[in-house]
């Protein structure tokens, strides 16, 4: 545990002493919201005679932080970190290698709620946001579990790609993933192919189970949300381990 509490602190540490590093994506569902978020939730207010709250509203912009977070920090953070001489130094010490991706995901949940916090404030202070604090709780705890697929999918991406590789590709994936998977626009505001497609994206489901969960938006209940995201956790879970397998076994035989 010692070593854990190390190696988290160490991470938390060295990304703060780097501001360029996760202030963007800190601060960017922040001005998103400053500029659409408010405006929306008026619309959506107008139209719903007050029947939708402010963290209908509110939910997708969360989302779309903790995914700039968890993408970003394993997938491309791990992709830079691979060509260091102390990443090869680590990977033969006898720490065991659970420590370090331990460490990895307390660091970017921290973040990740440190991406929350902002958001929520101008949130609160700009919106009809109804939630009490056991609510509030739950919509952090769902919107950090719902991210679990997406982390695994970045580590995936960090030990499969090169880090010239890496960033385009998560910022590709996160931009489709994140408008295709309709966190911003509904999807039935799009065209077509899109409604088809976004139906299955892991977005999609992340949405549903976290605003079905806490504010019953949009309907549809979350329970089958959650056990689609259960499956994108194991598919990314396992392509994450075969990755880490096959960057091990060519670096290191």
């Amino acid at each position: 545990m010692s070593l854990l509490v190390v190696h988290l602190r160490t991470n938390v540490v060295e990304t703060l002493r780097q501001p360029i590093a996760w202030i963007f994506s800190v601060s960017f569902p922040f001005v998103l919201f400053l500029f659409f978020g408010m405006t929306n939730a008026r619309q959506v207010t107008e139209q719903t005679r007050g029947a939708v709250g402010g963290e209908a509203i509110l939910t997708p912009f969360l989302l779309f932080g903790v995914l700039s977070v968890v993408l970003f920090q394993f997938g491309v953070g791990l992709a830079e970190e691979r060509r260091l001489p102390w990443e090869r130094t680590l990977r033969v010490l006898p720490a065991p290698e659970v420590v370090r991706f331990a460490g990895r995901v307390g660091t970017a949940l921290f973040f990740s709620v440190l991406a929350m916090v902002p958001v929520s404030i101008l949130a609160v202070a700009t919106t009809d946001v109804r939630l009490d604090a056991a609510a509030w709780a739950l919509l952090v705890l769902a919107t950090l579990a719902g991210a679990i697929p997406f982390g695994l999918a970045g580590i995936g991406l960090g030990y499969a790609t090169s880090p010239k590789a890496a960033l385009p590709i998560a910022n590709i994936g996160y931009l489709v993933l994140s408008f295709m998977g309709g966190l911003f626009v509904p999807l039935d505001f799009m065209p077509n192919f899109v409604q088809e497609i976004g139906t299955y994206l892991p977005t999609r489901h992340y949405h549903q189970f976290v605003g079905g969960l806490v504010s019953g938006y949009p309907q549809g209940g979350w329970q089958l949300p959650g056990l689609y995201l259960v499956g994108w956790t194991l598919l990314f879970g396992a392509l994450a381990a075969w990755a880490y397998r096959h960057n091990e076994g060519v670096r290191y035989r």
